[in-house]
């Protein structure tokens, strides 16, 4: 009995829950709010974590980073090398760095420290350490790839590992590197030998000199002299000239039977003029700076004299000659005192 009223009530129920699901819209009276599809529900704890929201993701909170994130790169210590956070730690790049105490050897470098017999190494550190052996003098105490100027003073010298090695150039003799010219100019006629010739000079005994060197050129030749004899000497007489020939100074003379500057017919066709490219301010003509040259032939030697007119304009008035230029029976122009 007490089954039956139990089963109705059960019966009652499904029909009224069938009757609502069938129907196609609820019910416009109905006071239950409608489901917004567009929001997600928190359906609780996953297989995806242990907690809600939980990705599953690998966290990097145990690489050993030093605190950094996977994949983040820094700038090394160094300056010059890169970092990055990796699944294995912290990865860098190994470059050489510039400026470090190695120069520019990386560490474990090995290279000669140049003297021949030692060696030195960039450590760990960069830090150099060289090894300290005596090594020995194949250069009379000059360090290896020491160069050096040869006493002929035209060949150089270096200390190599075999040792003094010295170039073999050919050089001039010693006479030579008083001589050196550019320009006629720069060159004057002087005696050749230490002593000063007895009587006038020839002009095999005179040499081209440049001026400069007219000390240093008197002081090589008298190396080792014992003195001079005592004799009668004379000035250089004023037709020997120098001239810039071949980069050397070179002695010439106006009254050389090869040569023709002093040539004439008649005492008209001869003229004094000074045996140096600019004339000597302050100073007389005479024996031993003016020369008689042919009329025709003085602008020949001018130009033998000087390449540039650019001489000094002397402030003195040009002192009267005590010479005056004729032309002898050879037909040859020579000085002569004035009046005679």
């Amino acid at each position: 009995m007490i089954q039956r009223p139990l089963l109705l009530v059960t019966a009652l129920f499904l029909a009224a829950c069938s009757t609502h699901s069938n129907g196609t819209e609820s019910d416009a009276g109905s006071d239950l709010p409608s489901i917004d599809t567009g929001v997600f529900l928190d359906s609780g704890p996953t297989d995806l974590g242990d907690h809600p929201g939980d990705s599953g993701a690998e966290s990097d909170a145990g690489l050993n980073c030093e605190g950094r994130s996977l994949g983040e790169s820094w700038p090394h210590d160094d300056g010059c090398n890169t970092c990055t956070c990796t699944e294995d730690g912290i990865m860098c790049t190994r470059i050489h760095c510039p400026g470090d105490g190695c120069g520019d050897h990386a560490p474990g470098d090995i290279w000669e420290a140049g003297d021949g017999c030692n060696t030195c190494t960039c450590t760990e550190e960069g830090r150099v350490q060289c090894t300290a052996m005596q090594c020995p003098d194949h250069c009379g105490g000059r360090a290896l790839g020491e160069r050096w100027d040869h006493e002929d003073g035209c060949n150089t010298c270096s200390c190599t590992e075999e040792g003094i090695i010295c170039t073999r150039r050919g050089c001039p003799s010693p006479g030579e590197a008083f001589t050196r010219c550019h320009i006629s100019r720069e060159c004057t006629v002087t005696k050749n030998t230490c002593c000063a010739v007895c009587g006038v000079p020839e002009l095999e005994n005179l040499q081209g000199v440049n001026i400069s060197r007219v000390q240093d050129l008197d002081a090589h030749l008298c190396i080792g002299n014992e003195g001079c004899p005592e004799c009668p000497t004379a000035d250089i007489p004023g037709h020997y000239f120098a001239t810039c020939r071949d980069s050397h100074c070179e002695a010439r003379d106006v009254y050389d039977p090869e040569e023709t500057l002093d040539r004439c017919h008649v005492d008209e066709d001869c003229v004094l003029t000074a045996n140096t490219c600019c004339r000597p301010c302050g100073q007389t003509p005479g024996d031993n700076n003016t020369t008689a040259v042919g009329r025709a032939s003085e602008a020949t030697l001018r130009q033998l004299l000087c390449e540039a007119h650019d001489c000094e304009i002397c402030d003195d008035p040009q002192p009267e000659p005590t010479l005056e230029a004729y032309c002898n029976e050879n037909q040859r122009c020579r000085t002569r005192p004035v009046g005679r």
